[in-house]
């Protein structure tokens, strides 16, 4: 399955879902389509993107380290953002296709258990 449906260039795979609700698939039948979307999904909410950004990880089970990850702000007009059903609660809101011209700072990674 491909990941994602839009490419670096944001030209639209045209088997690409374009719904709002299959976006947020996970408790669906439908499920292996969510990342296979027409959207990036954001969220207004510092803490949430916080969370996201500290979830990257290397390893495996046995020995998972948790690597920096990034939190990106953009600015867009108020009828680009995209209504989301938002079903994990995470203040999320849809934009169209890849985003270019936004800001990024570093999260640093979360602590790692010491053994």
């Amino acid at each position: 399955m491909r990941p994602w449906g839009v490419n670096k260039n944001g030209v639209t795979d045209e088997e690409a879902h374009s719904h709002p609700h299959v976006h947020n698939a996970h408790k669906y039948p439908w499920d292996d389509m969510s990342t296979f979307s027409i959207f990036t999904s954001w969220t207004t909410e510092p803490e949430i993107a916080t969370r996201h950004a500290q979830m990257g990880t290397i390893g495996n089970k046995k020995k998972k380290i948790f690597i920096p990850g990034l939190f990106l702000t953009i600015k867009v007009k108020r009828d680009e953002v995209i209504w989301s059903p938002d079903g994990f609660n995470e203040a999320e809101k849809l934009l169209y296709g890849v985003r270019r011209n936004f800001d990024v700072e570093p999260v640093p990674a979360k602590q790692n258990k010491v053994p």
